[in-house]
């Protein structure tokens, strides 16, 4: 174990994200399965009281990817409920707007929850893994005061590899030269590029690695067994004694040797049960015990992993921390590798990352560009776009699912026929989630379908108004400003939104604009004039009548205000009380708009409102985020379950559309064999029975006219 020799100083800085916290505190209640959660600390701010939550552990993990999705989503559920919800949304937009990225350490004080997959965490809103992007990685803090400061480090970076395989019938014996070839493999161009330096210990004894330990060493690499002693609470590790044989060594006496005799600040655990604790304490598992001793960071697996994931984990971990890369983002960026080159099984939720400094900094390495080793595999994976490529690879290989099960199943004589049928108007389905929407009706509709209540209601462009106690309506004189505002006094008092009849033709526009309040939506309505908007005031409502002071009022159980509509658009800036408990019934649209226009320093602005949409689109999926959408030559078309969210609005649309433009750009419409595909797979899977029939018959018939010749 020769002492490392000094690499090319770099001085190229990757380009790598700055995180802020999201602390989740998770405490236990002292009822079974009931805990109460509450954010501690957060870009959006913390949390004004702790959520109750009645979660139960799975008792086995699943293995199809849709069970695991549905685990993940379960948990997120659970415990991002209310407001927990609310701060990690606002978090998420707070670090996207200044694009960083938002570190989720969650503090786990009940035992039992500290061996859940708490990295499958998976957001439905979004459809994504919250632990599966560089931006938003997992960690499981420890709550330990001790700051850990960054060791200065010039390259390389020393690893000390560490096998132990003693002869025991309770531990299955391992091979030792795979278990050295995957990590050499996984290291093999670090070491080459003077990045990492690998040594491994002759035995693996406790003897030769305190030995080891006087030689000064980075990161600890573990291979072996690790499991619990229930009488003694305590995790351990298996070693081998002076006649190789199992020698128990407890976590807190290995993380004493590390730390204390060593200058060690990472482990890495390829361990039986080396990440979950027991129920007794959480602090008995390895990885907890070895973080109370003083280590900045500890990965462990919590379940078992195949060659090839450990090869890629071990791999661009390794090469982020010694590109000087913090430890989160080395993780994330290695789950990423994991999900891009092991589709199945899934496995890039196995590492768990533990750690007890602030911003991840374990090493004070001088930073290298992922371009300064281009010949490395794995540089690839460190670049800033790595959740873009993660999307763009899992869209690859939908595509290329796809395009394989066209190739099998499209009968080769039918194909040539309907490549050259177009489909004329294809249909779309789309579920959108916008700041903005303009709706054009088709036919005459009801607003609401139940009777929503708000706080506030400000009414503009109006002819006249009916209030309670006039007999006759109320117009805006000369040099009064058509406006009538009612302002709830207290939470014993509302507005209610009386059945309202639209016409077809009304154009309709439903809007949260920028630095709305939440739960506060502008309704846009333009009808024909005279168009009688009936609601209801009941009890203490502050009404003003054109600009004139707000008089308090006590209306009692429910007295009626009319509106009554101009020739221009009449405006309506309404507070919901509980906006999710609005519901309209479906909507039959002539068009649909998703954007928001108003008058600017510069003229005319136009703003795109689309925050989510999923389409489905004459056979194809697509999924957006902030990107523009248009569908055009829209007819046919119903809008359904149209609520309102914290951000704007959200509904389906489904209908025939001429064109669907996706940020710009006209999606084509497909041929009929494509639609079919997509739309119509019975009729491709008989297509193709009849053409595998035909073949078959057609090697019978050779094989029989050409049998005596085989002969």
């Amino acid at each position: 174990m020769a002492p490392s020799s000094p690499a090319p100083e770099a001085t190229v800085s990757p380009q790598a994200l700055v995180y802020e916290d999201l602390r989740l505190l998770i405490e236990g209640s002292g009822r079974a399965g009931e805990y109460t959660a509450s954010i501690v600390e957060s870009p959006a701010g913390e949390s004004s009281a702790p959520e109750t939550i009645r979660w139960s552990a799975t008792p086995e993990m699943p293995e199809k990817e849709r069970d695991v999705r549905k685990l993940g989503a379960s948990m997120f559920g659970a415990f991002f409920a209310g407001e927990i919800r609310e701060l990690y949304r606002e978090s998420c937009a707070r670090t996207s707007a200044k694009l960083t990225g938002l570190r989720i350490k969650l503090l786990i004080d009940p035992p039992e929850l500290c061996g859940a997959p708490w990295e499958l965490l998976y957001d439905e809103r979004n459809r994504r893994y919250v632990g599966l992007s560089s931006r938003t990685p997992i960690v499981r803090h420890a709550r330990i005061p001790q700051a850990i400061e960054p060791l200065i480090v010039q390259p390389p970076l020393r690893v000390l590899g560490v096998i132990a395989s003693p002869l025991d019938p309770r531990f299955p014996p391992l091979d030792l030269e795979r278990e050295r070839a995957l990590v050499e493999s996984a290291l093999a161009d670090l070491r080459v590029a003077g990045l990492v330096e690998l040594t491994w210990l002759v035995r693996g004894t406790w003897e030769e690695l305190q030995q080891a330990m006087w030689q000064g060493w980075h990161v600890v690499h573990f291979c072996g067994h690790g499991d619990f002693d229930a009488a003694a609470g305590e995790g351990y590790l298996v070693f081998e004694n002076a006649e190789g044989r199992a020698h128990r060594l407890p976590a807190a006496q290995l993380g004493l040797l590390l730390r204390e005799q060593g200058n060690v600040r990472l482990a890495i655990l390829n361990a039986c049960k080396g990440a979950v604790g027991d129920t007794s304490t959480s602090s008995a598992s390895v990885a907890g015990a070895l973080m109370h001793a003083g280590l900045g960071g500890v990965v462990a697996m919590q379940n078992s992993i195949t060659d090839q994931a450990a090869l890629t984990f071990a791999r661009v971990t390794y090469l982020a921390i010694a590109s000087g890369l913090p430890l989160e983002a080395a993780v994330s960026s290695a789950r990423v590798a994991m999900a891009l080159e092991r589709a199945t099984p899934i496995e890039w939720w196995t590492p768990v990352l533990h750690m007890r400094s602030r911003d991840g900094t374990l090493f004070d390495v001088p930073s290298v560009s992922p371009d300064a080793h281009p010949e490395i595999k794995g540089t690839e994976y460190l670049g800033p776009d790595l959740d873009r490529r993660l999307e763009k690879e899992l869209a690859r290989r939908r595509r290329r699912s796809r395009l394989l099960s066209s190739f099998i199943l499209a009968p080769i004589p039918l194909s040539a026929v309907l490549a050259v049928a177009p489909v004329s108007s294809p249909t779309v389905t789309a579920a959108i989630e916008a700041a903005g929407a303009t709706f054009v009706l088709a036919s005459e509709r009801e607003a609401f379908r139940q009777l929503p209540r708000l706080q506030s209601l400000t009414a503009s462009g109006l002819s006249h108004v009916l209030a309670p106690g006039s007999a006759f309506p109320l117009r805006p004189g000369p040099d009064q400003e058509a406006l009538v505002t009612a302002e709830t006094a207290d939470n014993g008092s509302w507005i209610s939104l009386q059945p309202w009849m639209l016409p077809a033709g009304a154009r309709l526009t439903w809007d949260h604009p920028p630095g709305a309040d939440p739960g506060e939506y502008l309704l846009s309505l333009s009808a024909a004039p005279g168009q009688r908007l009936n609601l209801g005031l009941a009890h203490r409502i502050r009404l003003s009548r054109f600009r004139s002071a707000p008089v308090l009022h006590d209306y009692g159980d429910n007295a009626p205000l009319q509106i009554v509509s101009a020739a221009a658009p009449l405006e309506l800036t309404m507070r919901f009380r509980q906006p999710a408990d609005l519901t309209t019934p479906s909507l039959a649209v002539e068009s649909l708009e998703l954007v928001r226009t108003w008058l600017g320093d510069e003229g005319p602005q136009t703003e795109h409102t689309v925050l989510n949409a999923h389409l489905h689109y004459a056979g194809r999926d697509t999924v957006l985020g902030a990107m523009s959408l248009a569908l055009q030559g829209l007819h046919a078309a119903a809008v359904d379950d149209l609520r309102l969210i914290d951000r704007g609005l959200a509904f389906t649309v489904t209908g025939s559309a001429q064109h669907v433009v996706i940020g710009g750009n006209v999606v084509p419409v497909p041929s009929r064999l494509e639609h079919l595909i997509e739309e119509r797979p019975l009729y491709l899977v008989l297509g193709a029975l009849a053409y595998v029939l035909i073949i078959v018959t057609a090697l019978i018939s050779w094989r029989t006219s050409h049998g005596s010749r085989l002969a």
